[in-house]
């Protein structure tokens, strides 16, 4: 069989994005994991037959950790003699890409799912920028999750054209509708244990807790719908990675009754069955997993216009979209849905056919497989053929 390698930077990665394919992969390939464990744990639901190596790799920028990172990489792909090392998020692929082409590793893939830099400015734009240009150089193989994102790459110049694959219409995963089902009793149980009225409408974000997220501009729209109607809460689930939960809670304090900020979860199912209508302001995103996953529940989303999410909300039809940064068509859109039922429920259940219809992680993850295997022989051709010659 032959031997195929992920770096990523989080277990978070892992869990919301790679499960599926993991099993599926594992029938064909011999699978090795590498990623920073210590962080969150890896879920228990990961197939047995992957192999786990804990490396040191933060997020963050930290030059020394990252060198040994990168060396530590460089001698472990000599060693095992990977066909494909496949990596996601701008840390783990600058890396991992770097390091497998200097190790001569056959097959390097990258997924981009979405651009740091789309939020800086000055230096650290041009660094990030050029550190995505680097990792698109040193691939073999480049994907987005979103064809709007493929097209900004490709715009920005950091991909020539032609280069970026996008799996159907988009996402890594896709969504598994046995995993991600409206479950009435959950939502009874989940609204009871925060005291949230049955007959409320429940305004949910579940993601990192970071200014890119758009957390604070939802704080300012949400303390404004609250204001106007009574029947309105607001939960946000996810890591606060940049200390904002104080001024969520300040923003929001004369309504902190309505306010639940939940911290990480391994599992999101149950806060979805809780909600009535997703929000998602970010500023960046490569697609907006949590829009599909909330849709196959049955959850209109509201988004900002952005490449990415413009793909994952079919404004008008399954949620809707503002301008990115309005803080006042964001509440217009809240106060909209939330004083609308039909509409929240028409838009919900045209939202899960779209999630089952286009967006099914079964679909997706043969995609991947089928890729793969391509990919790989393709390789072993050229091998062949350099080695007659």
């Amino acid at each position: 069989m032959k031997r195929v390698c992920y770096v990523v930077t989080s277990p978070l990665v892992v869990n919301g994005f790679l499960l599926n394919h993991l099993a599926l992969l594992a029938d064909h390939f011999h699978i090795s994991l590498y990623v920073n464990n210590l962080e969150h744990p890896v879920s228990a639901h990961i197939d047995p037959r992957v192999k786990l190596i804990h490396f040191d790799i933060m997020r963050k920028a930290s030059p020394i950790r990252d060198l040994k990172a990168l060396l530590y990489l460089f001698m472990e792909f000599r060693r095992e003699q990977f066909d494909l090392v496949h990596s996601m998020t701008p840390k783990a692929g600058l890396l991992a890409m770097l390091a497998g082409w200097l190790a001569g590793v056959p097959e390097r893939f990258h997924i981009f799912t979405g651009q740091v830099w789309v939020t800086r400015k000055g230096f650290i734009r041009c660094a990030l920028r050029l550190s995505d240009k680097l990792i698109a150089v040193c691939a073999t193989q480049i994907q987005a999750d979103s064809i709007s994102q493929k097209q900004f790459l490709e715009h920005q110049g950091v991909v020539r054209p032609g280069r970026v694959r996008v799996a159907g219409k988009g996402s890594i995963c896709g969504v598994n509708p046995q995993r991600f089902s409206r479950n009435e009793s959950a939502r009874l149980d989940m609204r009871s244990q925060m005291g949230i009225p049955i007959d409320t409408v429940v305004f949910v974000f579940i993601g990192r807790i970071t200014h890119d997220k758009g957390v604070i501009d939802l704080a300012h729209a949400f303390q404004r719908v609250a204001k106007k109607i009574e029947t309105t809460y607001l939960v946000i689930a996810g890591p606060d990675e940049e200390g904002l939960t104080n001024e969520i809670k300040s923003l929001v304090s004369p309504f902190s009754d309505r306010l639940h900020i939940i911290g990480g979860v391994v599992d999101p199912v149950n806060y979805y069955s809780a909600g009535d209508v997703l929000v998602l302001p970010s500023y960046r995103e490569g697609f907006g997993m949590v829009v599909l996953e909330s849709a196959a529940m049955g959850l209109p989303a509201i988004g900002s216009r952005i490449y990415g999410l413009t793909d994952a909300v079919v404004d008008g039809e399954t949620g809707v979209l503002f301008p990115v940064g309005d803080v006042q068509a964001l509440t217009n859109c809240m106060s909209n849905l939330a004083e609308n039922p039909t509409l929240r429920c028409q838009l919900g259940e045209a939202a899960r056919r779209r999630a089952l219809k286009d967006f099914s992680s079964t679909v997706i993850s043969n995609a991947w497989l089928l890729m793969y295997k391509q990919i790989i022989n393709g390789s072993c051709k050229k091998t062949c053929m350099n080695r007659r010659s």
